[in-house]
C-alpha cells in the first residue's frame, strides 16, 4: 500500500502539470489564431490590436478577397482588398484590386493599380500580361475623349503615392492623354511632363515669374530715332492662358543730337494671354497689351515731359525645362509727350508712334 501511494503522488502530479501546459498552449493559440473574417470581422478594430493581429487582421482581408473575386463578386472584393492595403504591402493584393476594378469598367483606378504592381515586380511572371491589359486600358481612355479629370487625378495620386512620390505632384487635370505604349518608362516620362507643365506657371499652371528684359524702339519722330529700355518683369500666372504683368525699367531716348537725347524711369502694367503650340506648352505665342509710363528728362536742357505710352505685344516663348522660358516679340503703341515745366503760353506736348522689338528672359516660381 505504501508502495501504490509512493507511485500514484508523481504520476498525478506529473498529470496535473501536463494539464496546466496543455490549458495554457491551447489558451495562446486561440488567442493568436485569426477567427474567420479577421480580428476586424471579431469586432476588434486594428488600432485596439498588437502587431501580429493587425498583420493577421490585412491578410485576412486580402484572403477573403480573393474568396469573393472567384465567386465573382468583385464590388465586395474590393472592399476587402481596401482593407488589405491600409496596412499591408503586398503588391499581389493591388493587382488583384487591378483586376476587380478592370472588370468592373473603372479603368483609372484599374491602371493606378497595374502601374503600382509593374513598378515593384517589373518582372513578375505574368508582368507581360498585366502590361498587356494596361496598354488596352490606356488606349480606351484615350480614346473616349473628354477625359474624366477628377477620376484621372485620382490614378495617379494613387499611383504616385504607391511608389513613394509626392502624391501631389501629379494630380492635377491631364491635358494629354495617357501614352499608347505600355512601357513603365513611357508612363513615367508621360507623368513627368505632365508634372512639370501643370506646375508652371510659364505652362499651364498658376504662380509667379520673373524676369529681365530688353527693348530696342524705334520712334515715327525724326529727332527721336531709336531708343532702348532695360528693365525687370514681375508677372503672376492666373491660369493655363491669362497673366498679369508689370515692368519697371530705365529708358534711354537715342536723339539725332544731345538737345533731344532724354532718358528715366518707367513703369509698365498690362495683361497677357498665351497660346500652346504643343500639349505641353513648351513653345507657346502670347499676345498682351497694357498702359506704360515714363518719366524723361532731356539730358541738355534738363526739360521735364510726362510719357504715357500704350502698348501692344505679339511674341514667342520656348521654355526650358520646367520654369525657365525664352521670349521674342514686337511691341507697338503711341508716346504721348507731355513737358511738365513748359511755359503757360507754349503747348509742351507731342506724340510719336512706337515700334519695337521685346527679348526678355523669365523664370516660374
Amino acid at each position: 500500500m505504501d508502495e501504490s501511494r509512493r507511485l500514484v503522488s508523481p504520476i498525478a502530479i506529473l498529470v496535473a502539470v501536463g494539464l496546466s501546459a496543455t490549458a495554457l498552449l491551447a489558451a495562446r493559440s486561440a488567442d493568436a489564431a485569426p477567427v474567420k473574417g479577421g480580428a476586424v470581422a471579431a469586432g476588434k478594430r486594428p488600432e485596439h490590436m498588437g502587431p501580429l493581429q493587425r498583420e493577421s487582421s490585412w491578410t485576412a482581408a486580402g484572403r477573403l478577397g480573393r474568396v469573393r473575386m472567384k465567386q465573382g463578386d468583385c464590388a465586395a472584393a474590393i472592399d476587402s482588398f481596401d482593407e488589405s492595403l491600409k496596412g499591408s504591402i503586398d503588391v499581389t493584393v493591388q493587382r488583384d484590386r487591378g483586376l476587380c476594378h478592370e472588370k468592373l469598367e473603372h479603368p483609372y483606378p484599374a491602371i493606378a493599380d497595374y502601374r503600382a504592381y509593374l513598378t515593384e515586380n517589373p518582372d513578375a511572371p505574368d508582368s507581360e500580361d498585366i502590361r498587356t491589359r494596361l496598354s488596352r486600358l490606356q488606349d480606351a481612355v484615350a480614346e473616349n475623349a473628354p477625359r474624366d479629370e477628377k477620376a484621372a487625378a485620382a490614378a495617379n495620386a494613387s499611383f504616385a503615392l504607391r511608389a513613394g512620390r509626392d502624391p501631389n505632384a501629379g494630380n492635377l487635370p491631364t491635358a494629354t492623354p495617357p501614352p499608347r505604349s505600355g512601357t513603365l518608362d513611357a508612363v513615367q516620362a508621360w507623368e513627368t511632363e505632365e508634372a512639370q507643365a501643370n506646375g508652371s506657371p510659364l505652362r499651364r499652371g498658376k504662380g509667379f515669374v520673373l524676369g529681365a528684359y530688353l527693348n530696342f524702339r524705334r520712334y515715327s519722330d525724326s529727332e527721336l530715332a531709336w531708343g532702348q529700355t532695360v528693365g525687370a518683369g514681375f508677372r503672376y500666372s492666373l491660369s493655363r492662358t491669362s497673366t498679369i504683368l508689370s515692368e519697371f525699367g530705365y529708358s534711354s531716348v537715342n536723339g539725332q543730337s544731345a538737345s533731344t537725347s532724354m532718358g528715366g524711369i518707367g513703369v509698365f502694367l498690362g495683361y497677357e494671354a498665351r497660346f500652346a503650340l504643343n500639349p505641353y506648352m513648351t513653345d507657346a505665342i502670347y499676345l498682351g497689351g497694357g498702359l506704360g509710363y515714363e518719366h524723361l528728362r532731356r539730358q541738355s536742357s534738363g526739360q521735364v515731359f510726362a510719357t504715357v505710352l500704350p502698348r501692344a505685344r505679339l511674341g514667342y516663348r520656348h521654355v526650358f525645362g520646367p520654369a525657365l522660358g525664352f521670349e521674342a516679340g514686337v511691341d507697338g503703341g503711341y508716346a504721348f509727350f507731355s513737358a511738365l515745366d513748359a511755359p503757360m503760353n507754349i503747348d509742351g506736348s507731342s506724340g510719336s508712334v512706337v515700334i519695337a522689338l521685346n527679348v526678355a528672359l523669365v523664370l516660374g516660381f
